[in-house]
């Protein structure tokens, strides 16, 4: 007798595949094709479907197919018939977004089939009112699936009451026009609702509902204490680059601007209560960003205290709420972020993102939503409107333009104004992340390949990303620090001049070529300060001739100090094939001497990451010779001691501290 069932299931493949519903249709032949046909297409968009039934060789097929209304030509395949020599067909079809009985989406890309290969006899047992039927599919619990719904005996009867016989559900006389037919129909569609309900009730959450979930619960006795230690100095270290930060040209250039647009009380680092709250959380970015001195986390690729940091101070400050408050939403959106930044292994940066303004603006929306108070729904609507306003270009490569100062402020002022929004009951997309034209889909462009966004949320909660951020020991580019390192030690060992070096090569993993190595004219004679902190060829240059690089080479009398130009001329790079990149930002610096030696240094972990960190001793350390740039060393100790005690006191007072002007 020719009978079908549908269930649902969830489809939590790893990486770009991972979320979303699934209809699996259990088929036979006959003529329930046609019923089957008339279901999938009044619940599902026929562009939506993900099936290839020749991608298993072992599925005997004896089908008949019907095609769907589509311009494009979709089909999905009906009608399989069984008997002792085949096996039973599962074809996976994908709901759309919308869809009022599924509520979640497969990213479009993932056009794979699930054909599970199970014998007539186990699909006669399901049908039968599943008598003696094991669990459905173990093989594919962990593997295929990770998280598959388990259908038993137990779980049909447990959730419907007890259903009919197999024969009773699906008779033959399905579409007769008698009594018993409709009302068959009828208990079909109940049982099937209430399956589809039961269901959804136990989903998986989308991962903007994950991470919302994580950001509005994370509570401060779950972050252990030396997350917390770690987050507050990561803050310091934040806090002491903006002072010195404060003294460039740059700093005075966006202060202008920022109080042309207005005025308010917000607390700017250094500076003062001059600021909207907006203007302050953007002005404080630029602080700390301005001298590409700031935090970066290895895999994620993210500078993301500069973002995080400034925007929960503003807005804890702004409420008066106590400086836990204040800790706990920084800590979420750096765990927020730097997860997000991990996703995209690396891509970002070459198609021209600066993920440190495009994907710290969701890390900022997170902490913005738990500052705000948003429910869950809420905080999903602020990361879908962040989606649009989101952004970061490379382009300031090319010429040392001061954009990039600004993309982290920017993503700490996208962050409010999204949740802001949402608040307020402004609606945005639900697939900020997977959707179609997700944040990935559409800003990774070949490189969405490689992207796995299983990262995103991957031990959420317990591993802590706050121990994975690198503090910079150098002024520069995190992906320049082992080549600086390695340069310096060579000509402190060989007691180095650079009469002495006829040339040098440097090794450079593959994936920073774009940002530090090219153009090779501008990285040679770099044309102003973030020119030079961007540039292999100067920074190798400047340790094998100084054998240091600190904020001094930044000035413009080193910019122009011609016996470093010249050697930068003969820096040359190539490909690091062993590199660990994006664990490690490796380098190594070959010289070829005059007299015909070569000489080598490799750092294969560069000082500061996760694998060779900087002591929250060294970090205090750091902090202060910045602070001593611009205040006395009373007032710096002043904000060592609000920083590092916030979670004791409140928010207001530490942006009190911290406006200190000396």
């Amino acid at each position: 007798m020719p009978q079908w069932l549908s269930i649902f299931v969830w489809f939590t493949r790893p990486g770009r595949y991972r979320g979303g519903p699934i209809l699996v249709t259990v088929q036979a032949g006959g003529s329930l094709a046609g019923k089957l046909s008339n279901e999938v297409s009044s619940t599902f968009s026929s562009g939506d479907k993900i099936v290839s039934p020749s991608a298993c060789a072992c599925i005997r097929r004896r089908s008949r197919r019907r095609r769907t209304g589509s311009d494009r030509g979709d089909t999905v395949t009906m009608g399989c018939s069984f008997d002792r020599r085949s096996d039973a067909q599962f074809n996976v079809v994908r709901a759309p977004q919308r869809s009022s009985v599924v509520r979640q989406q497969v990213d479009r890309r993932s056009k794979r089939s699930v054909i599970l290969r199970k014998s007539r006899a186990l699909a006669r047992d399901c049908l039968e009112g599943w008598k003696g039927a094991p669990s459905v599919w173990p093989p594919f619990e962990t593997r295929a699936f990770g998280a598959l719904l388990r259908v038993t005996p137990e779980f049909v009867h447990g959730s419907f009451g007890g259903i009919p016989s197999g024969a009773d559900l699906f008779p033959s006389v399905l579409y007769s026009n008698n009594t018993q037919a409709k009302t068959t129909r009828q208990t079909q569609g109940n049982v099937m609702s209430a399956l589809a309900h039961d269901t959804l009730a136990a989903a998986p959450r989308t991962l903007s509902e994950e991470l919302a979930a994580f950001a509005l619960t994370l509570s401060y006795e779950q972050i252990p204490a030396a997350v917390r230690e770690r987050a507050k100095h990561l803050m310091l270290d934040s806090t002491g680059i903006a002072l010195a930060s404060g003294k460039y040209p740059f700093a005075s250039v966006s202060l202008n601007a920022m109080q042309e647009l207005g005025s308010g009380s917000s607390p700017v680092i250094g500076i003062g209560r001059k600021l909207a709250l907006r203007d302050a959380v953007l002005m404080n970015g630029i602080l700390v960003h301005g001298l590409d001195f700031d935090d970066t986390h290895s895999r994620g690729v993210i500078h993301g205290t500069s973002s995080s940091f400034p925007c929960a101070l503003a807005l804890a400050d702004r409420d008066n709420q106590d400086g836990k408050a204040l800790l706990v939403a920084y800590v979420a959106a750096m765990e927020v972020a730097t997860r997000l930044g991990a996703v995209a292994k690396g891509g970002f940066h070459q198609v021209g993102f600066h993920p440190t303004g495009l994907i710290g603006a969701f890390g900022c929306t997170l902490a913005a939503a738990r500052l705000l108070g948003l429910d869950a729904e809420r905080a999903v609507m602020a990361q879908g409107i962040t989606l649009s306003m989101a952004a970061g270009s490379l382009e300031f490569l090319e010429d040392g333009a001061w954009t990039k100062r600004m993309h982290p402020g920017w993503a700490g002022v996208v962050g409010i104004t999204a949740a802001t929004l949402a608040k307020h009951g402004f609606v945005g997309p639900r697939g900020a992340y997977d959707g179609r034209f997700g944040l990935f889909a559409s800003h990774l462009g070949q490189y969405f390949e490689a992207a796995d966004l299983a990262l995103a949320t991957e031990n959420l909660g317990r591993n802590w990303q706050i121990e994975e951020v690198a503090v910079k020991p150098i002024p520069a580019c995190h992906f320049t620090h082992a080549a600086a390192d390695a340069a310096a030690l060579l000509r402190s060992k060989h007691r180095l001049t650079p009469k002495d070096i006829r040339r040098v090569r440097v090794l450079v993993p593959r994936e920073v070529v774009k940002t530090v190595c090219e153009p090779e004219a501008n990285k040679r004679n770099p044309a102003n300060s973030y020119d030079a902190q961007f540039s292999i060829p100067y920074i190798v240059a400047t340790g094998l001739t100084k054998g240091r690089f600190t904020l001094a080479e930044l000035e413009e009398n080193a910019l122009n100090d011609r016996a470093v130009l010249d050697l930068a001329a003969r820096v040359d790079y190539e490909i690091d094939r062993a590199s660990t990149f994006p664990r490690h930002y490796t380098g190594e610096v070959i010289v070829e001497t005059a007299d015909g030696r070569t000489l080598r240094h490799r750092e294969g972990i560069n000082r500061g990451c996760a694998d060779r960190p900087l002591t929250n001793d060294e970090i205090a350390a750091k902090f202060f010779d910045n602070a001593a740039r611009a205040v006395p060393r009373g007032a710096a100790e002043c904000m060592r001691d609000a920083v590092l005690a916030c979670d004791r006191t409140s928010a207001r007072s530490l942006g009190d501290a911290l406006c200190a002007t000396g």
